[in-house]
């Protein structure tokens, strides 16, 4: 894949977005919820663990994909179900929009741009 920024693969891009889009996620398996991207910060549905000397200490909670998917589409929003590192970057750098992610993906080093 090439660099990000003004060398985006377009073909490459469509072609994710609607394998992510009409993608059908795994039963029975909880997702991450990302509801957005701005400027590179990434905003995830979580819960509070504890507190530490900075405040609170958030971590991921993980849904029902299916449950979500139903939520957006009955708002006429659709949902991003991604399962890969690829996948990510092109949500985070160029659809944006609610997406659903696999945890085991969310703590993919990769990830951390």
């Amino acid at each position: 894949m090439k660099k990000f920024g003004n060398e985006i693969e377009t073909g490459a891009s469509e072609e994710l977005k609607n394998i992510c889009l009409n993608r059908v996620p795994d039963l029975g398996k909880g997702y991450f919820l990302l509801t957005e991207c701005i400027d590179g910060e990434v905003l995830i549905y979580s819960k509070g663990s504890s507190w530490g000397r900075d405040g609170e200490v958030r971590v991921p909670r993980a849904v029902i994909a299916h449950d979500y998917i139903e939520f957006y589409n009955n708002k006429g929003v659709r949902c991003y179900v991604i399962h890969t590192a690829e996948e990510f970057e092109f949500w985070a750098r160029c659809w944006v929009g609610p997406a659903l992610i696999k945890p085991d993906v969310w703590a993919c080093p990769k990830l951390r741009f």
